[in-house]
């Protein structure tokens, strides 16, 4: 199909206009600044005043289309407008010299734009409204890239029409040619820097046949790398001092996150043809950044793909996007990438009242769902595209950088690499250290263990091995101390950081005091910190290397031992300016053999705190005085009242505790969510650690009432109305006291008794014994009603508090023993406390008494188990049970397996079954599952009727949420949970029978659920929560 313009008839031509004239207003002609950014000078260069010299910030971004949803939600009164897609990134653009962007769609009038018609001849049809490019060139745009698949739906007559209305508009372009004289490429000089853009596509949806051989020569520019190599040669010969491409690829690379094989073929091609930075577009998802070694040595970074920047397409990788600010600086007379900035975004369908608009990571704010499902996208979004770790203008990972690191002779030619590995992590491109993965860095590593790990890391891609042999004939930098030159790349590394860095150490309390402090530092600074216990020489390398110029802060737990001096050795690596010590206890008394030598390996964190760091002591710890260091020294404390920080007027109620911290003169009156003296002198740490960093009191104390305990690290929880208060990520003498003393503050319901689950300390060495007798002394003098002892030396603990008191106590080294004792005698009304050991797993009785799925959030365990599909089903397998973890596309009717290999499928994880994963009519439960978890069936919306087994337990947070067409819920008996909105916004929802086993529902659980009436027994709490709520209630 060919579409051809509409010419207006011919009319005389008009006679001057100053004919008519009979007296010309009097004033000074004035010169106003030019209608657009640049203007194309006699030389064939465009330029534009200079506002700096020698320096540029280009923003670049993917692929611009206006399709069919996006069209028609423009579409008012007969007219499009699309300005408002761009409102929220405008700014980034009007702070840039030069902003690029890929045009994927025609600008042909006599067609059918894509709303009207979105397939031509059978095929996929992009064309837009002049309205479209209006907006493009309002938003900030400078320059449009233009080769794409489909440059020829509206024929050779579309390409004319769209690149004379792109030069009406005054915007510079190329990848697109009105005729076989016009050059492949642009030459573009931005403050002094003379830049050449090109641009080429792989394909042209199987078109090609629309234009004659001459046309396709004249008038596209399709990708071949002599033609390639020959524009570029052009641009550098016209004086072009950097090279900006971009490539139109990957088809077999569509909606993937990483680049096929194809992609990495021709980016190299381009490198080694001489081009200094590739974008790449088309494949509707946003790729990784990463860099390439060119045929002459230089380092090339590639965008494999930035995804598509205007779009309405449904699927939500298509949605996540970004804009890459690269800033070129002429240094020495060579123009060099110092710096890029990826600027992750997100495209909701609607947002602030505007139609698909491009949101930036800063203007997501708020709490809500969509704000928080936003939010997760752009996580995600930043993830792939910065998980290369390379986007910076100093490249510490080239070979001549190592080499420099390490006073060692620069190499004849230099080499880009990925990351810093462990081998056994090793990835594609890395450098890889050939040393065992384990705590202990000096651990010895064999000769024949050395050439396994070798081995290893090549088949996975490494390109150098920091070994201190020569292995095989693998590229080896060979040095005497290993890790001692990853460490000391490491910190290298680290240095090119300019943000503030905190480092929390101790024998106990590292995790919740760094949870704290990271709490604090967030609440002004966009803040990059280790999760969970991520604090070991291995993890520290990993996320410095993931530090980008957009954090403003570095938060690290840093473990402190075995070895001996471990956290002096990590230190060095982080380099802290601010070093808080917590606790000097027991833990690892087996591995040290004295506190005093646990002491002196906490306090060697100052052999990597900065020389004008403050190092933060607990002072009213008495292994902690007097640490001998030259840095600034700050003591905070309850007891000490000579402590810089200290914590007065303590008190606790149901939601956590208040006080004052006192410093300096003042009082600043404090709130945390959580219980315990042992979390206010977190607090105070983190509340100095804020002070040294420049923080107000407001700001800090704002941070630690957003602080929330999770998992099972001294967390409050309440599930099926049951209180448990889990602290048994870890256990020592001291951590046990302070659990007793969180413990006595959490309230009782009348009738209700306090239940103490305590478990083995372990790495105790010769103190076992007076270490769990003294524990069992702390349980004698508790508040605890009931204490049930698990494990060999929890013995001691029992019979010693049986001698002391008249608590009734009972012991058991058999797991199913205590498990079945708490199934038959705990009640709804009491308190649990789990405490104890990693080792002991005290996770597992919670979740065999609530149906809850703590023992599952153990990295280890989760690195022990294995996935196994069945009938489109994937599940997680682990040591006694499975759970069902992703739905394959498939059948529209799923029955969920209830045993795989052997073990009971308890739970249905996250977003298992959500839009877009699958079309999911009708599932069949088995009578072995107990939960339901956050989001499983969020917008299942062909799903109508729900039946649950009576063996589950939870049905959890937003579990049904916004399935639109559910009309009928039954619940078996035995349910205790109901989570927040676990069926809100169930639009169709009419019946819900919910059992009298129910005894806790979450807030807008059944929010918007305007149709419904709840069934149950009368009485039960079900009835008092449709009272509460005003929802309709049938008894049966």
């Amino acid at each position: 199909m060919a579409f051809w313009n509409t010419k207006k008839p011919q009319t005389p031509p008009e006679p001057d206009i100053r004919t008519y004239e009979a007296e010309p207003p009097h004033y000074e002609p004035v010169e106003h600044p030019p209608r657009f950014r640049y203007a194309l000078s006699t030389d064939g260069v465009y330029r534009k005043p200079a506002l700096r010299q020698d320096k540029a910030l280009i923003s670049c971004v993917g692929d611009m289309l206006a399709e069919e949803k996006l069209y028609k939600s423009h579409l008012i009164g007969g007219r499009t407008d699309f300005h408002d897609v761009f409102a929220f990134v405008r700014p980034y653009f009007a702070a840039s010299d030069l902003t690029v962007g890929n045009l994927e769609t025609m600008l042909c009038a006599a067609a059918p734009y894509t709303g009207e018609q979105y397939k031509v001849d059978g095929k996929y049809h992009c064309n837009a409204p002049q309205s479209f490019l209006d907006a493009v060139r309002q938003a900030g745009f400078d320059f449009l890239m233009l080769a794409n698949n489909h440059n020829l739906d509206c024929g050779a007559a579309g390409i004319r029409e769209t690149l004379n209305r792109i030069d009406d508009a005054g915007l510079m372009r190329t990848g697109l040619f009105a005729g076989p004289a016009e050059r492949r490429f642009a030459l573009v000089e931005v403050n002094g820097i003379r830049l050449a853009l090109l641009s080429w596509s792989t394909w042209y949806n199987r078109n090609e046949t629309r234009l004659t051989d001459e046309g396709r020569r004249a008038l596209l520019n399709e990708y071949a790398p002599d033609r390639a190599a020959s524009d570029i040669a052009a641009a550098r010969a016209a004086g072009a001092e950097f090279v900006l491409t971009y490539i139109h690829w990957g088809v077999d690379a569509e909606y993937k996150t990483e680049p096929s094989a194809s992609m990495r073929r021709m980016a190299q091609e381009l490198a080694d043809a001489g081009a200094d930075y590739i974008v790449g577009s088309h494949t509707h998802s946003v790729q990784p950044h990463d860099l390439i070694t060119a045929r002459d040595g230089r380092i090339v970074p590639v965008a494999w793909s930035m995804g598509n920047f205007v779009t309405s397409e449904l699927m939500s990788v298509s949605r996540s996007t970004g804009i890459l600010q690269i800033e070129l600086t002429r240094q020495n007379g060579k123009v060099r990438v110092t710096g890029e900035t990826f600027i992750p975004c997100y495209i909701p369908d609607s947002a602030c009242g505007l139609s698909y608009p491009i949101l930036p990571e800063r203007s997501i704010t708020g709490e809500g769902k969509q704000a928080m499902q936003m939010k997760e996208a752009i996580k995600k979004v930043k993830g792939i595209f910065t998980k290369n770790g390379n986007m910076t203008g100093e490249r510490i990972l080239t070979k001549k950088n190592i080499c420099a690191a390490l006073g060692l002779p620069a190499p004849a030619a230099d080499e880009v690499y990925t990351k810093l590995e462990y081998a056994r992590d090793a990835g594609q491109g890395c450098v890889a250290l050939v040393r065992t993965r384990a705590f202990d860095p000096y651990i010895y590593t064999s000769p024949e263990e050395c050439e396994r790990l070798a081995d290893l890391a090549v088949s996975k891609g490494a390109k150098l091995l920091l070994t201190d042999r020569q292995i095989k004939d693998y590229p080896c930098l060979v040095v005497p101390e290993p890790f001692e030159a990853f460490q000391t790349i490491i910190a290298t590394i680290r240095r090119k950081f300019t943000g503030h860095v905190v480092g929390v150490t101790g024998s106990i309390g590292k995790t919740s005091t760094t949870g704290m402090v990271n709490a604090v530092v967030s609440s002004k600074y966009k803040t990059f910190s280790n999760l969970h216990n991520a604090n070991s020489a291995i993890f520290a390398a990993k996320l410095i290397q993931q530090l980008t110029p957009e954090y403003g802060a570095y938060v690290q737990e840093i473990m402190e031992t075995p070895p001996y001096g471990l956290a002096g050795m990590i230190a060095k690596m982080v380099q802290p300016e601010v070093a808080i010590v917590t606790v000097v206890g027991t833990s690892h008394m087996q591995a040290l053999g004295s506190q005093e030598r646990i002491r002196e390996t906490c306090l060697s964190v100052v052999e990597g705190l900065r020389e004008d760091g403050t190092l933060i002591l607990n002072g009213d710890d008495p292994f902690q005085k007097d640490p001998g260091c030259k840095q600034k020294v700050l003591y905070y404390a309850i007891e000490n009242k000579d402590a810089d920080y200290r914590a007065e007027h303590i008190s606790g109620g149901e939601n956590g505790m208040e006080f004052e911290v006192v410093y300096d003169g003042q009082r600043v009156p404090v709130k945390i969510a959580c219980y315990g003296l042992h979390n206010v002198m977190d607090a105070l740490a983190a509340f100095a650690a804020g002070k040294c960093i420049g923080m107000t009191d407001a700001e800090v104390v704002r941070g630690l009432a957003s602080f929330r305990t999770t998992g099972i690290r001294q967390n409050v929880v309440k599930y099926g109305g049951q209180t448990m208060f889990l602290d048994c990520y870890n256990a020592a003498a001291e951590s046990m006291q302070s659990s007793f003393n969180s413990f006595a503050m959490i309230p009782v319901k009348n009738g209700g008794r306090r239940i103490a689950v305590l478990g083995d300390i372990k790495e105790t060495g010769k103190k076992d014994e007076e270490i769990h007798a003294n524990v069992g002394r702390m349980l004698a003098a508790s508040n605890v009603d009931i204490a049930v002892c698990y494990g060999d030396s929890a013995a001691i603990i029992a019979d010693t508090a049986k001698a002391l008191c008249g608590k009734e106590i009972i012991w058991s080294n058999d797991f199913d023993t205590v498990k079945n004792w708490l199934m038959q005698n705990v009640t709804v009304n009491d308190v649990l406390l789990f405490k104890g050991s990693r080792g002991m797993a005290l996770e597992r009785f919670a979740d065999a008494l609530t149906g809850t799925w703590f023992y599952e959030m153990d990295e280890g365990l989760i690195a022990g188990s294995r996935l196994k599909t069945v009938n489109n089903l994937t599940y997680r397998v682990y040591a006694d049970h499975a759970t069902l973890v992703s739905k394959d596309a498939g059948a529209p009717d799923v029955t969920i397996e209830a045993y795989v290999d052997g073990k009971p499928v308890t739970g249905i994880g996250e977003n298992v079954f959500p839009r877009g994963k699958s079309y999911t009519v009708s599932v069949t439960f088995p009578d072995t599952l107990t939960n339901i978890r956050y989001c499983a069936f969020y917008k299942t919306n062909k799903l109508k009727t729900v039946s649950t087994p009576p063996s589950v337990r939870i049905i959890d947070n937003s579990a049904f949420s916004t399935c639109a067409n559910l009309c009928t819920v039954e619940i078996a008996e035995g349910c205790t949970h109901l989570g927040y909105r676990a069926f809100g916004n169930c639009k169709a929802l009419e019946k819900i029978t919910i059992p009298a086993t129910v005894r806790q529902i979450g807030g807008e659980c059944f929010l918007n659920c305007e149709k419904l009436t709840i069934h149950g027994k009368a009485g039960s709490y079900a009835q008092q929560y449709a009272r509460g709520h005003s929802i309709p209630f049938c008894a049966e």
